[in-house]
């Protein structure tokens, strides 16, 4: 369930979904970011400008994130030295 009276952002990979439409009609309370919102506020240390992370709908041309890619992002910002071992 998602309750708008406390819900401050829905991380979304695609604009579609029962939480999508119904962040969507409270949008100006309710901030729709992709997953590398969440990733690059961690790398960062604080809090990036969700309008550069919005879930927009698709045009001609879309890249995608998959689960596989995210992941990756995850273990290279929690498992960095990881990476070298495995080279």
């Amino acid at each position: 369930n998602l309750d708008i009276s406390t819900t401050t952002h829905l991380i979304s990979t695609s604009p579609e979904g029962v939480k999508y439409n119904l962040a969507k009609q409270y949008s100006s309370s309710i901030f729709i970011v992709t997953p590398i919102w969440l990733i690059d506020c961690f790398k960062g240390r604080k809090r990036m400008n969700e309008i550069d992370y919005a879930v927009v709908v698709p045009t001609e041309e879309v890249t995608t994130t998959t689960n596989e890619s995210l992941l990756h992002l995850l273990n290279e910002i929690l498992l960095p030295n990881d990476k070298n071992n495995n080279a």
